[in-house]
């Protein structure tokens, strides 16, 4: 009875040995699993922070180009206001030019 009670005995502690074999290697397959996890996550938080900041860039880079525009709009606007300005004050020359040649022409002609 004694020699059954140590073979069971025997028997018991190789499957315990199996079995703490198994969680050894399923705790190493764990740890590597969160490894994987913690290191894709920190691969995941790089590349949207470098994916933020080049679309805060942009953003950037479109709000210059429309602040340019409205700039630029703004003296073109200046521009074309001076420009309207000069014909009218050219059309106002001609007409004044005009009016002294015929009187001009009026002068000579009521002499003759």
């Amino acid at each position: 009875m004694f020699a059954r009670a140590l073979t069971a005995l025997d028997g018991l502690e190789s499957v315990f040995q199996k079995v703490h074999k198994q969680h050894e290697a399923m705790t190493l397959k764990s740890q590597d699993a969160e490894y994987a996890i913690v290191a894709n996550s920190a691969t995941l938080t790089s590349v949207k922070s470098r994916q933020d900041n080049a679309d805060k860039f942009f953003a950037d880079m479109l709000n210059n180009y429309k602040q340019e525009a409205i700039a630029e709009r703004a003296v073109s606007a200046k521009l074309r206001m001076k420009l309207e300005k000069t014909r009218l004050k050219l059309d106002a020359a001609m007409e004044k030019l005009k009016d002294g040649e015929l009187e001009a022409k009026s002068a000579v002609g009521g002499s003759t």
